[in-house]
């Protein structure tokens, strides 16, 4: 640094301390701070924060657990803060316990403790008998996330561990466990089973034997988004330490909770629609059972699409078919690919007449299960670690690959989802049209994309296609000429609509277009048809409401042939 630089820079430096001198001695105006804000100074690893955790008999002293950033502690009130957790293995931390009887013990659950789409796993419980200085690991390693630690308010020694569990499987670790020895062994005393885990856990500090304890059945799904919850769950009381345990329902808490009950001897009178999706066999079976007792079965499987006497409907393209239910007592739901076809088929037919469908399919694993969804995730994984792949729910590898196979093969050497393309949209559309398709399943979660290619009777303009298919109700035409100006399977999913981009003509025929179709295969694929049936069922033969929160349904006998 020259002279120069160093006089101006001292300047500068003196000339500011006089302005704060100045600043200071002048009588000050509200207005002058009027523009600063509070902000927050630390810990500054946090993230979510969901473990903290205060001692009693030291109303400065505070433990807080980040999930992804250990475990910090603060002695003045929060004034400042610093990490005791620096040397242990695992950062992700879900809850903390101070003992009351003894402020200087402190269990600490690892693994967030909660359910999302993305979090950090654990592998335990640890305890501190010096305040943190010092840990010591428990246990209890596979349940991987802790929901929350309870100590007997007069015995260190005496504690129960909230066991969430495995996020995204089944875990036979989960549960409520109990140690009174201070963790040195754990008996679980609540267990529901391997998908249900334990959430909190509390003591009443007036009668340690009264243990309440919250269970959750939940699993997260490998891709985003995705979950699964069932009735297994619930608040659970315990009068005797821990060693017997109630479900409490009732008195303002859930007792309606619908339980899955025995198909076998489950008794269908009084029942007015049934939506069945159990596979084509057990709907054989039990269908006609629901229906001799009165009730209207919806029937999301293969089993009765091409029977003669039963309707396939979809809402928006034939509803009038519903009223065919009267001969079986049956509507079937049809094929997931054909269903989002024909919503974009009906529009064009209605104007220039269809001929020929050229259609191939781009599906995604969840058509074909729950299974096939996790083997696409633990096939992507198992690549990416050097792991062997075996493919087990399809024929093929599926990750990182395609595979132009669903359903059996047939003797003409289409394969049976090709053939449920063609004969539906047939049933359902127009006797006379001509489909082949090609049905391919690709390596994505859920969606379906198809390119469809189409010949008409007489001239149709690709803009007065997309007038006329944003006229139809369900249908969302995306179609811009530019970079992302297309919907794909990652945008449709979880959506209700059925998307159309890509249209153009088809210079190889005299009156053809070519187009791109994509929908959330799982809802109007199968579901949302499923239920859309069900609400003009019911409002239009059954005697009951429309529903108004589905007001894509309203003008569907309007707009639908």
């Amino acid at each position: 640094m020259t002279r120069n630089h160093r006089t101006l820079l001292l300047s500068a430096l003196f000339g500011f301390s006089a302005f704060i001198a100045a600043a200071a001695s002048a009588q000050s105006s509200p207005q002058l701070f009027s523009d600063m804000r509070w902000r927050q100074i630390g810990p500054m690893r946090a993230g979510r924060t969901r473990a903290l955790a205060g001692v009693p008999s030291q109303p400065a002293t505070f433990y807080l657990g980040a999930v992804n950033g250990g475990v910090w502690k603060t002695t003045d009130a929060g004034a400042t803060w610093h990490s005791v957790w620096d040397n242990q293995p695992s950062g992700s931390i879900g809850t903390i316990a101070v003992s009351d009887s003894d402020p200087e013990t402190l269990y600490v659950g690892s693994g967030e403790g909660l359910q999302r789409p993305d979090l950090s796993t654990g592998d335990g419980v640890y305890k501190s008998t010096d305040g943190g200085k010092t840990w010591s690991h428990l246990g209890l390693s596979n349940g991987q996330q802790i929901g929350q630690i309870a100590i007997d308010p007069g015995d260190a020694n005496r504690v129960f561990v909230a066991v969430t569990g495995h996020p995204y499987g089944p875990n036979d670790e989960r549960g409520l466990y109990r140690s009174i020895d201070g963790g040195k062994n754990w008996k679980r005393v609540l267990f529901v089973n391997d998908r249900t885990g334990a959430s909190e856990v509390q003591i009443d500090p007036k009668d340690p034997k009264v243990v309440f304890c919250g269970m959750w059945q939940r699993q997260e799904a490998p891709w985003e988004n995705g979950s699964w919850t069932g009735a297994e769950g619930g608040l659970y009381k315990s009068t005797d330490g821990g060693d017997t345990w109630n479900k409490l329902t009732g008195n303002g808490l859930p007792d309606d909770i619908l339980q899955v009950q025995n198909l076998d001897t489950f008794d269908f009178r009084g029942i007015d629609i049934v939506l069945s999706s159990p596979g084509a066999k057990v709907s054989a079976q039990f269908a006609p059972r629901a229906t001799k007792a009165g009730a209207v079965v919806i029937d999301n499987t293969s089993c009765f699409r091409m029977e003669p006497d039963v309707p396939l409907v979809v809402p928006e393209v034939n509803p009038k078919a519903i009223a065919e239910y009267q001969r079986r007592g049956i509507i079937a739901n049809p094929n997931c690919s054909t269903i989002q076809m024909v919503m974009a088929l009906k529009p064009l037919h209605d104007l220039a007449r269809i001929k020929r469908v050229v259609v191939a399919t781009y599906q995604s694993v969840s058509g074909a299960g729950r299974a096939a969804m996790d083997e696409l995730f633990n096939q992507t994984r198992a690549i990416f670690v050097n792991d062997p792949v075996k493919p087990e729910q399809f024929t093929k590898q599926i990750a990182f690959n395609v595979i132009p196979h669903i359903d059996i093969f047939m003797d003409d050497g289409a394969t049976k989802e090709e053939w449920k393309m063609a004969v539906e949209t047939c049933k359902i559309l127009d006797p006379d049209i001509a489909v082949t398709a090609t049905c391919v399943r690709v390596p994505v979660f859920i969606g379906h994309g198809e390119a469809v290619n189409v010949e008409f009777e007489r001239a149709l303009s690709a803009d007065m296609a997309r007038a006329a298919l944003r006229r139809a109700p369900g249908v969302s035409v995306v179609d811009h000429r530019a970079d992302e100006g297309y919907v794909t399977p990652n945008e449709a999913a979880g959506e209700d609509l059925v998307y159309v981009s890509r249209m153009r003509r088809d210079p190889t025929v005299p009156y053809g277009l070519s187009f791109w179709v994509v929908a959330d295969n799982l809802r109007k694929g199968a579901a949302l048809n499923a239920v859309q049936i069900a609400e003009i069922l019911a409002a239009e033969y059954l005697g009951g409401k429309r529903a108004p929160s589905r007001s894509n349904v309203e003008p569907l006998r309007r707009k639908a042939g």
